[in-house]
């Protein structure tokens, strides 16, 4: 079993632009912390339980570590200040 994070996006114009830049720039966590080998979690707007019609966010698996849980946090409140429905 797992988990869905999400931010509501302010309209759909954003949410594809935040989209384009997060598919772009976005790095994974086994990247960012070399003694990892495998991602828990996946970003995208077709999420498992994101059922908001303007949604961004990430799928995690429930073995997410600490370490990797904090860093999507982290990435999901920056997308919020940035692009999030207020």
């Amino acid at each position: 079993m797992g988990y869905s994070i999400v931010t509501p996006v302010k309209s759909k114009k954003v949410k594809v632009i935040m989209k384009a830049f997060m598919e772009k720039n976005f790095r994974p966590w086994s990247i960012l912390y070399s003694g990892y080998d495998y991602d828990h979690s996946r970003f995208g707007d077709d999420l498992d339980y994101g059922w908001a019609r303007s949604c961004l966010g990430f799928d995690c698996h429930s073995a997410t570590g600490e370490g990797e849980r904090d860093y999507i946090f982290a990435v999901c409140r920056w997308m919020s200040l940035r692009v999030g429905e207020k």
